[in-house]
């Protein structure tokens, strides 16, 4: 990572300018929201960790690992707090995104009430968590290293921890303020300052950022909220 560090808002400003246009194309025919919720697809008794990534009234999106889905239907289950809710997705397409990552989309299959649950859980967890800016779908493959280790809830020793571990890390949406990426591997605790590369964008250099939340999910993976920093 050779670029300068004082570029934090332009590469942001980049990465929303894509976001909108991605939400602006002429293919999308429903509003989409962020979704970030743990999950597993399972079609023929062969179950795959995912994680949800987005939703409207009628699709969802999510990403998953190892293996991109087949076509047709799918059996989905969805963590919500400290229940699961099981629904049917049509799965229509998926991309590979780098890393093993592959994005994915579908129809989804649910009552209008569970579609209503769905909804309620995604603005539950926008309230907890006091957003302040919009976030838009955004997923790329990143690369990520420590800046410093000022006020982090461990303790500044605790980042050695992660000096050998290359994580696997993914972004589920960004805002002009921050994102949130998930990783198969913790690559930080709350109050770390680091420096995140978009993989798919080398030219663009690092963001600067601070982790403000950081969570392991209910399928194994984790959560991490980086609070961009110019």
């Amino acid at each position: 990572m050779t670029a300068t560090l004082n570029n934090t808002k332009r590469v942001v400003e980049k990465w929303v300018a894509e976001a909108v246009r991605c939400e602006q194309s002429p293919r999308r025919a429903e509003v989409r929201f962020p979704f970030a919720r743990p999950a597993t697809i399972c079609r023929g008794g062969f179950e795959v960790q995912a994680i949800c990534r987005d939703i409207s009234n009628h699709g969802i999106g999510w990403l998953q690992s190892d293996c991109p889905p087949k076509r047709g239907k799918h059996t989905m289950s969805i963590w919500l707090g400290n229940r699961i809710m099981h629904a049917s997705v049509n799965v229509f397409w998926s991309r590979t995104i780098g890393d093993n990552w592959w994005a994915c989309g579908g129809h989804l299959i649910v009552s209008t009430l569970d579609l209503a649950k769905l909804h309620m859980g995604r603005r539950l967890g926008d309230l907890r968590n006091r957003r302040k800016h919009e976030r838009l779908p955004f997923c790329h493959c990143f690369s990520s290293v420590f800046e410093s280790n000022e006020s982090s809830a461990l303790g500044s020793s605790k980042a050695s921890e992660f000096e050998d571990i290359v994580p696997s890390i993914v972004s589920l949406d960004v805002s002009t303020g921050g994102m949130r990426l998930v990783s198969d591997e913790p690559f930080g605790f709350e109050g770390n300052i680091v420096l995140l590369q978009n993989k798919s964008d080398l030219q663009a250099g690092p963001v600067r950022g601070r982790i403000v939340s950081f969570f392991e999910m209910e399928n194994g993976y984790y959560s991490t909220g980086v609070q961009f920093l110019n």
